[in-house]
């Protein structure tokens, strides 16, 4: 008495799904990798996160003062109020805060030109170019 032998194999159409789907995914791959690549070169640069502090302490800086005199002198930007007087130097490729003429912080660099206007009483207008290796950023800000 012989009993038949049940194998569990491939067909042959399940066999040609598996090896489409694997090479679907084998031609994809270098896609993938290169779009990798342009996440990493941003990673690296660092530029927008300054611009955006730097801007936020522009804002801290004009709006705790209400009656702002700015006056641009020699690449040296400051904003006296009744209480204290901030300067923003533009030297060297960077732009250096100082309090009340004490201290040094570097608040950007990278930095080709750096411009502040008073506009009317209200507006403040900034404009900052930033130039890195690979490309050169410019911003205006309205403060």
């Amino acid at each position: 008495m012989h009993k038949y032998l049940k194998l569990n194999s491939f067909t042959f159409i399940e066999l040609l799904l598996a090896l489409s789907l694997t090479s679907v995914i084998l031609l994809t791959l270098p896609l993938l990798i290169k779009s990798t690549s342009f996440f990493d070169s941003q990673l690296l640069n660092n530029t927008d996160i300054d611009l955006e502090f730097f801007a936020r302490d522009l804002i801290d800086d004009f709006s705790n003062a209400r009656n702002t005199v700015i006056s641009q002198k020699n690449q040296v930007t400051t904003i006296k109020s009744p209480s204290s007087k901030v300067s923003y130097t533009f030297n060297h490729h960077k732009i250096i805060k100082q309090i009340d003429d004490r201290g040094n912080i570097t608040v950007l660099n990278h930095v080709s030109y750096f411009e502040a206007h008073k506009i009317n009483k209200l507006l403040i207008e900034i404009r900052i170019k930033i130039q890195d290796k690979q490309y050169d950023k410019e911003k205006i800000f309205y403060i």
